[in-house]
């Protein structure tokens, strides 16, 4: 049985002028116009909205860490500016900007039992200990006949300060020194493509998802997509994509703040990632319904680790009833066929793959 909880505390209201303005104050959920690629989170801040005729704005500034004795001295802030037009009915076009200014100046190691020279990044889900990140975006939706098809792509350029790395003495019991590797200029991409076709009576899911990698992220020159880390608990990632419906692969929509997924950021220990999953969502009465999905991962580029890119194939299935207007029950099951890219890890023999992963769980849904 999985619990899941989310704390969100906030003013939600509208100023008295001639176009509404509506302001949300406090720790909100926010996600970015991309499936959560990018960031996908609760968070502390201040988001204004506006709509005027077909075209709709939104701008908002959002601190996710304040870490130093002087407030804002070593803090990590994220300034949200996205546009939509309605340019007929049946088409929107959306363009934004996002700039994620991190000056929290933290390490991915600090002692000398969890890193070496050649272990460069030990904190899974940080990539840098400050940046400058900036990413533009445009995405569409677009509806035609029975189908509604969404696609959005994003490119970054900034600058990085790589971690920090322990590097031993070559004195014998001399203490070692942190050091840092070279600054990195960004420069990666990312995007998404889906369509949601009514099908009988049930409905088809299609989605793709793209992530730039880096083979060699501290080169100077990272190509690596940046999705927003949470620097308080390295196990998740303050990005998720919940779109292709998976539970082993990426992280489930149910799974919020547990782990055993395999894809745990959109960066994904910047070697990106490749998506695609195909999925049926059907009624069976006004109470009882269910979903199969069947998707595939591979990570975008290799450090020459491994044997091969593709991380595996996940088929997963969900049956739920309705017990009352708020409350739900489910059943959940999924297995994960893996692919070469295992051959040899995890404590595997040469040629061998670690066991197959599987996942099931009977979970209540009551929402308040």
């Amino acid at each position: 049985m999985k619990s899941t909880w989310r704390r969100n505390i906030y003013l939600d209201f509208n100023l008295p002028t001639t176009t509404k303005v509506n302001f949300k104050v406090g720790m909100q959920p926010w996600v970015d116009s991309y499936g959560g690629l990018f960031v996908n989170a609760d968070m502390p801040g201040v988001l204004a909205s506006a709509k005027y005729g077909s075209l709709a704005n939104s701008l908002g500034f959002f601190r996710f860490d304040d870490t130093g004795s002087l407030a804002g001295k070593n803090a990590r802030d994220f300034l949200v500016l996205d546009s939509k037009l309605n340019v007929t009915k049946d088409f929107r076009l959306g363009v934004s900007y996002y700039l994620l200014n991190d000056d929290t100046n933290k390490t991915s190691a600090t002692t000398a039992a969890t890193a070496t020279a050649a272990s460069r990044v030990n904190d899974p889900s940080r990539t840098y200990s400050n940046a400058i990140i900036h990413t533009l975006g445009v995405n569409a939706e677009a509806k035609t006949g029975p189908a509604t098809i969404t696609a959005g792509a994003m490119y970054q350029f900034g600058n990085i300060n790589n971690p920090y790395f322990y590097e031993p003495s070559t004195v014998v019991g001399n203490a070692g020194t942190f050091n840092r590797f070279a600054s990195n200029h960004l420069s990666a991409f990312a995007g998404f493509a889906g369509a949601k076709v009514a099908a009988g009576p049930g409905t088809f899911n299609v989605v793709a998802a793209y992530t730039s990698g880096d083979s060699d992220p501290f080169s100077g020159n990272n190509n690596s997509f940046q999705s927003v880390h949470n620097t308080n608990s390295s196990g998740f990632s303050e990005n998720t994509f919940y779109g292709a419906n998976m539970h082993i692969l990426l992280r489930s929509k149910y799974e919020i703040n547990s782990g055993g997924y395999i894809i745990g950021s959109s960066n994904n220990f910047s070697q990106g990632m490749t998506i695609g999953s195909l999925g049926y969502d059907m009624k069976f009465t006004d109470k009882l319904y269910g979903n199969a999905n069947l998707g595939f991962g591979a990570i975008a580029r290799d450090t020459g680790e491994h044997d091969s890119k593709y991380l595996g194939t996940e088929i997963n299935a969900e049956v739920g009833y309705k017990l009352a207007d708020n409350l739900n029950v489910s059943l959940v099951g999924a297995f994960m066929k893996l692919g070469d890219y295992y051959e040899g890890q995890g404590g595997a023999e040469a040629g061998d793959k670690p066991n197959d992963p599987f996942y099931s769980t009977v979970m209540l849904n009551y929402v308040f």
